[in-house]
Protein backbone atom coordinates (compact mmCIF):
# COMPACT_ATOMS: atom_id res chain seq x y z
CA UNK A 1 0.00 0.00 0.00
CA UNK A 2 1.44 3.26 -1.04
CA UNK A 3 0.45 6.48 0.71
CA UNK A 4 -2.55 7.86 -1.37
CA UNK A 5 -1.55 11.52 -0.99
CA UNK A 6 2.49 10.96 -1.51
CA UNK A 7 2.71 7.94 -4.04
CA UNK A 8 6.53 7.94 -3.58
CA UNK A 9 6.24 7.60 0.04
CA UNK A 10 5.18 3.96 1.72
CA UNK A 11 3.31 4.00 4.62
CA UNK A 12 4.73 3.11 7.75
CA UNK A 13 3.06 -0.24 8.46
CA UNK A 14 3.75 -1.67 5.22
CA UNK A 15 7.23 -0.95 6.00
CA UNK A 16 6.82 -3.73 9.06
CA UNK A 17 4.63 -5.83 6.49
CA UNK A 18 1.60 -4.92 8.76
CA UNK A 19 -0.81 -3.53 5.44
CA UNK A 20 -3.35 -6.96 5.94
CA UNK A 21 -2.95 -6.20 9.51
CA UNK A 22 -3.85 -2.54 9.67
CA UNK A 23 -6.95 -2.99 7.34
CA UNK A 24 -8.34 -5.63 9.46
CA UNK A 25 -7.70 -3.60 12.55
CA UNK A 26 -9.54 -0.42 11.41
CA UNK A 27 -12.30 -2.61 10.00
CA UNK A 28 -12.56 -3.91 13.54
CA UNK A 29 -12.74 -0.43 15.03
CA UNK A 30 -15.27 0.64 12.24
CA UNK A 31 -17.44 -2.30 13.12
CA UNK A 32 -17.40 -1.84 16.80
CA UNK A 33 -18.14 1.73 16.53
CA UNK A 34 -20.95 1.32 14.07
CA UNK A 35 -22.14 -1.49 16.63
CA UNK A 36 -22.65 1.63 18.73
CA UNK A 37 -23.51 4.72 17.13
CA UNK A 38 -24.15 4.17 13.13
CA UNK A 39 -22.37 6.09 10.64
CA UNK A 40 -23.42 6.77 7.38
CA UNK A 41 -21.08 5.75 3.96
CA UNK A 42 -19.61 8.99 3.61
CA UNK A 43 -18.64 9.47 7.63
CA UNK A 44 -17.32 5.48 7.40
CA UNK A 45 -15.14 6.54 4.50
CA UNK A 46 -13.54 9.63 5.62
CA UNK A 47 -13.19 8.01 9.08
CA UNK A 48 -11.74 4.59 7.79
CA UNK A 49 -8.61 7.19 6.11
CA UNK A 50 -8.59 8.85 9.33
CA UNK A 51 -8.03 5.57 11.29
CA UNK A 52 -5.56 4.93 9.18
CA UNK A 53 -3.13 7.59 9.03
CA UNK A 54 -3.78 7.56 13.26
CA UNK A 55 -2.40 4.07 13.32
CA UNK A 56 0.06 4.41 10.93
CA UNK A 57 1.81 7.46 13.39
CA UNK A 58 0.97 4.91 16.17
CA UNK A 59 3.26 2.25 14.73
CA UNK A 60 5.82 4.92 13.37
CA UNK A 61 6.21 5.98 17.29
CA UNK A 62 6.77 1.93 18.14
CA UNK A 63 3.04 0.50 19.31
CA UNK A 64 2.87 -2.49 17.47
CA UNK A 65 0.32 -4.38 20.21
CA UNK A 66 -2.90 -4.99 18.02
CA UNK A 67 -5.20 -5.26 21.13
CA UNK A 68 -3.56 -1.38 22.21
CA UNK A 69 -4.19 -0.04 18.78
CA UNK A 70 -7.58 -1.02 18.59
CA UNK A 71 -8.49 0.37 21.68
CA UNK A 72 -6.66 3.77 20.68
CA UNK A 73 -8.84 3.23 17.61
CA UNK A 74 -11.98 3.19 19.26
CA UNK A 75 -11.19 6.49 21.85
CA UNK A 76 -9.83 8.17 18.58
CA UNK A 77 -13.07 7.49 16.79
CA UNK A 78 -15.44 8.33 19.72
CA UNK A 79 -13.51 11.84 20.06
CA UNK A 80 -13.66 12.48 16.36
CA UNK A 81 -17.44 11.75 16.03
CA UNK A 82 -18.55 12.76 19.69
CA UNK A 83 -16.08 15.50 20.55
CA UNK A 84 -14.20 15.55 23.46
CA UNK A 85 -15.61 13.77 27.24
CA UNK A 86 -16.13 17.04 29.35
CA UNK A 87 -15.06 15.57 32.37
CA UNK A 88 -10.78 15.44 31.26
CA UNK A 89 -9.97 18.84 31.00
CA UNK A 90 -6.50 17.34 29.19
CA UNK A 91 -4.30 18.41 32.28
Amino acid sequence: MVDGENRKCCTALVAYGWGPLMNDLVERILNSYQSMRPLDDELVADSRKKISRYLENLASAGQRDAKLLTLYGLAYLKELHEGRDPKFTGC
